[in-house]
């Protein structure tokens, strides 16, 4: 993404910085105009119809609760599977006016205690205590990415990880 302006690379850091954060996430788009954002993960098996409902249902009642004790106003999510041999990759869409601050961790700490060894990620060695630690401005860079004026050329941004490396696109 040559040339972008300093206001497009607000939006790239974050989509980055989500990246690095939750090594667990396999992609991300944020679509700049309505604010959302899509994120996955892999899962290294396939998953029954039972065990995705299941987890549909884990995810809305603790994210309703976590909405309900933060004051914030409901945004229901989507959740999506495609599965592919041996793999599943499950989709979540958060919509915009979503609250990401703690969203995000939440719904990869559940991912994560669900899926367990099974849950594909980036995690390398050294990085054990990322995961622990939650840096002091991370809820403020977040807030304040998010809160920049979308006047950018990109509409939607997709990101990934590949050996280490993130990889951003504007679609």
């Amino acid at each position: 993404m040559q040339g972008e302006s300093l206001e497009e690379s607000y939006h790239i850091n974050l989509v980055i910085n989500i990246l690095i954060r939750y090594p667990e996430i396999f992609t991300v788009m944020y679509n700049l105009e309505s604010s959302s954002f899509n994120l996955s993960y892999m899962i290294n098996k396939r998953l029954t119809r039972d065990k995705y409902m299941e987890l549909a249902r884990l995810l809305e009642e603790n994210l309703e609760a976590y909405r309900f004790f933060k004051k914030k106003e409901r945004h229901p999510i989507k959740l999506r599977k495609k599965s592919f041999s041996g793999f599943t990759q499950l989709e979540i869409i958060l919509p915009g006016g979503s609250q990401l601050n703690g969203e995000i961790g939440l719904i990869t700490s559940i991912m994560r205690d669900n899926f367990k060894g099974d849950l594909i990620s980036e995690m390398r060695l050294g990085d054990d205590d990322l995961s622990e630690e939650e840096p002091v401005s991370w809820d403020e860079l977040l807030e304040l990415l998010l809160n920049r004026n979308p006047d950018s050329h990109a509409k939607k941004l997709f990101a990934f990880r590949d050996s280490g490396k993130v990889y951003v696109y504007d679609k």
